[in-house]
């Protein structure tokens, strides 16, 4: 089994656009004030992190029966609200390394290609890691004495890696294939916040992504090994500051 290596071309675009964007947000907010201190929310400059819990669907024939679906991750945001109720917000999100152990009858399909039913039942073990750099445009609205809600409408730069190990005893074998690609995908993300404090709120929210985007071949180039997504959830509470 190969060991997983992060995109680095990713990771230095990434870390390259959060400090030319922190370092421009904190000057805008360094030469500002907060919109309305008593408000609800309504800072300009704030910061935070997310807990997550992610659903993220293979499609049927094509991983959905040998990789994990479902995993917990962590997001770091920074915003700025240019108004009251309009702003930006941009965050990495990344998500914990998802491993599975599956046994496949011959006869079904896995990753695109099928199994032979002459190799009888055969033991799949798979692991799977996302990572979701984004940036979009929010919109805030406050309700009663000190709830908000936002939305969020934006793209992130996903990158999805998947590799699976198959394990068949009958004939002795030992096969790998991995999977990995980004690209830009569209999100939406609906959020309800309150307020503990003058500079300090935590906020709940589901976020959603166009992950079905994602059809990614084999890196070994063997025909027909194929993995695609579905659409993809999470769900998570997070803390905000300013």
């Amino acid at each position: 089994m190969r060991p997983f290596k992060f995109h680095k071309k990713l990771l230095f675009k990434a870390g390259a656009l959060s400090v030319i964007v922190i370092t421009s947000m904190a000057s805008m907010a360094a030469n500002s004030r907060y919109i309305n201190d008593s408000a609800n929310f309504n800072a300009s400059f704030y910061l935070g992190v997310d807990a997550i819990y992610s659903n993220m669907k293979f499609r049927t024939n094509y991983g959905s029966n040998i990789f994990a679906k479902a995993t917990a991750g962590i997001n770091g945001f920074v915003g700025y609200m240019f108004t009251d109720s309009f702003g930006v917000e941009m965050g990495y999100e990344a998500e914990k390394k998802r491993k599975k152990t599956s046994v496949v009858d011959g006869g079904k399909y896995v990753a695109g290609w099928l199994v032979p039913q002459g190799m009888g039942s055969v033991t799949f073990i798979s692991k799977v890691q996302q990572q979701h750099p984004y940036l979009g445009i929010t919109s805030n609205a406050n309700f009663g004495d000190e709830g908000f809600i936002s939305t969020l409408v934006g793209v992130s730069l996903s990158h999805i890696h998947a590799q699976y190990d198959m394990v068949q005893p009958k004939f002795v074998m030992n096969q790998y294939s991995t999977f990995s690609k980004t690209k830009l995908v569209i999100m939406a993300r609906l959020a309800i916040g309150y307020k503990l404090a003058d500079h300090i709120a935590i906020r709940t929210f589901v976020t959603w992504r166009d992950t079905p985007v994602f059809k990614i071949n084999s890196k070994e180039n063997v025909i027909g090994k194929l993995i695609k997504l579905d659409n993809s959830f999470n769900i998570g509470l997070g803390l905000l500051l300013w």
